[in-house]
């Protein structure tokens, strides 16, 4: 008996072909099938061919919980997502970081150790514990010696529990982080924090983001919602709402204001003016007011003479524990001035917008 060599077709194994063959679709047979036939053998060929254009290194999928599949149509398989596909080719790579696996395009170094690159779809990203669904079709940008993202959009809005209080993310707006935790956000609405045992309510503003950390995730700015009083040493300063507030180690560094203010320096209050550029008052540690901008119609006792302050002038003080002494005054009017130096002294004309350096109430130098 002879017998003759035969292979076995893959529509004679019935049921759903593993990924791992890859064939060419038979052509369906031309005999009358019924209407259900037909259907079964239509759909067959369907998921061959798809077999021939997605191959098993282009599929990945991952375990969902109970979420529904938003990516690609209706649940097919309970508590699994089929994620899109990243066909890797010259200008598409597929990247892991710490905290998920990332589909990129047009991957290239933005400066230094950050690279940029254009997400291609909406992708799950975890962060201290907390999962953030980034936008697909907008710039990434990640670390790309150490292994993090530093930032991108965020898809949907978000509530996160943080060490603050309750933060309401928004949507369509861009994140940043560090490799422990949050380094910039943008609020949906006004948040009700606690932070050095205050009670504070953060602004949801204009700005590109509300609340800012640094790379140990510790606060570093916010701007008020409500004024309130803060302490400075030895007297307290109302800071208005709409002030921006930043910090060093959790200790005030700097207040930028939209409304002028006031503080009180030994027996003078003086206002404080909202500045023209950059901060209008600046701290040292330890929330010890270290410079502010005058407003106007100030003057000061000094050398037992009375000296006009130039209106938007920085005034700079010394604190020596319990009391604020001015230290540095830009004058406003022309004035002779004593300048001490050592057991010397000499009378100088000052122009206006000389800057007198104080010590012991006397001039010791101008600038």
């Amino acid at each position: 008996m002879v017998w003759a060599e035969y292979t076995l077709q893959p529509w004679e194994l019935g049921g759903k072909y593993p990924y791992a063959l890859n064939y060419e679709a038979e052509p369906v047979v031309e005999e009358p099938v019924v209407e259900e036939v037909e259907e079964e053998v239509e759909e067959e060929v369907v998921e061959e061919t798809e077999e021939e254009e997605v191959k098993e290194e282009e599929i990945e999928e991952e375990e969902t919980g109970d979420e529904p599949n938003t990516q690609d149509g209706p649940d097919l398989v309970p508590n699994v997502v089929k994620v899109q596909k990243c066909n890797v080719d010259s200008i598409t790579q597929k990247l892991t970081l710490a905290g998920g696996k990332l589909c990129l395009r047009h991957a290239k170094v933005f400066r230094g150790t950050t690279n940029s690159a254009i997400l291609l779809y909406d992708t799950e990203y975890t962060v201290d514990g907390v999962k953030y669904t980034l936008q697909g079709g907008k710039p990434v940008y990640y670390h790309n010696k150490a292994n993090y993202l530093l930032g991108g959009t965020l898809a949907e809005a978000i509530t996160i529990d943080h060490s603050l209080g309750q933060l309401k993310l928004a949507a369509n707006k861009k994140i940043e982080f560090t490799q422990i935790g949050l380094y910039a956000v943008k609020l949906s609405e006004d948040a009700l924090i606690e932070f050095n045992g205050k009670k504070i309510v953060c602004k949801s503003t204009s700005e590109e983001f509300d609340i800012e950390f640094d790379k140990q995730s510790e606060v570093r700015s916010f701007t008020l919602a409500e004024g309130m009083d803060w302490n400075i040493g030895s007297t307290t300063v109302n800071l208005p709402a709409g002030s921006n507030l930043s910090f060093k180690k959790e200790d005030l560094y700097s207040v930028t204001l939209q409304i002028a203010t006031s503080v009180q320096i030994g027996d003078q209050k003086f206002s404080v003016d909202v500045a023209k550029k950059g901060p209008s008052m600046v701290f040292s540690d330890g929330n010890i007011l270290k410079s502010f901008t005058v407003g106007a119609g100030h003057s000061t006792m000094v050398d037992g003479k009375e000296v006009s302050i130039n209106t938007g002038s920085e005034m700079e003080l010394n604190y020596d524990g319990s009391a604020y002494i001015i230290s540095v005054v830009e004058i406003a009017n022309p004035i002779s001035m004593d300048v001490h130096k050592g057991s010397k002294v000499k009378t100088v004309d000052l122009k206006a917008g000389k800057r007198l350096i104080i010590e012991g109430g006397k001039v010791v130098k101008v600038k």
